[in-house]
């Protein structure tokens, strides 16, 4: 391999990958042992379909902790992010990866590395992305409900009298619409919040039968 070959890569379904996209990812290989070990820790935020605000921060701080080089390891992060990413879209298994991660190395010995770094990680990785995937597969049709908040008040009195200590449940909604992130608060008495458990339980037993 000369340092202009393109690289066919499986994880890219048989493309060939540039050769600053080969030098980015064999640049791993180079990171302190420390850093080759952690890397997840800032790659797995760089896999998803919208960039974290903080990526840059993160990466910087990474690149302070281990002694890095900022700049490269961007270019290494950004390298991954394609390839992995791609590796799930063309439903590429850790072998895959492993051999492709082979094919841009130098030698064994850097394949080795590359491998020990981001096989482990893969799996994890693959969650992350299948939950991306389901999650804007339904976002395209409507809202999505990513989170739940709530808290137990009782009322004592209002302008209506005296509420007896009634019993009142808060429900903080966070819902994905498009790219934005909204909320929205409700309040349930327990007779409702009755009934939200039971359609809960209902459609839990219905997917759990579904999977048999």
């Amino acid at each position: 391999m000369t340092e202009t070959s393109f690289v066919a890569l499986k994880c890219l379904a048989g493309a060939g990958a540039p050769p600053d996209m080969v030098r980015d990812l064999r640049a791993l290989a180079e990171l302190p042992a420390a850093a080759r070990e952690s890397i997840w820790s800032v790659l797995g935020p760089a896999l998803n379909e919208h960039l974290p605000a903080d990526l840059d921060r993160g990466i910087s701080a990474f690149a302070r902790l281990h002694g890095a080089d900022p700049a490269a390891l961007a270019g290494t992060v950004r390298a991954y992010r394609i390839l992995i990413r791609s590796a799930f879209s063309v439903s590429a298994s850790p072998r895959d990866l492993a051999v492709d991660l082979d094919a841009v190395a130098t030698d064994e010995a850097e394949g080795e590395l590359l491998r020990t770094a981001i096989i482990p990680g893969f799996p994890s990785a693959q969650q992350l992305l299948q939950q991306e995937a389901t999650g804007g597969a339904v976002g395209d049709h409507g809202r999505v409900l990513v989170g739940v908040d709530w808290r137990l008040d009782r009322l004592i009195a209002s302008t209506r009298g005296d509420a007896e200590g009634a019993f009142v449940g808060m429900l903080t909604l966070s819902f994905v619409e498009g790219k934005e992130e909204r909320r929205l608060t409700v309040q349930a008495l327990p007779d409702t919040v009755a009934k939200l458990r039971e359609a809960c339980d209902r459609m839990m037993q219905a997917a759990e039968r579904a999977l048999r």
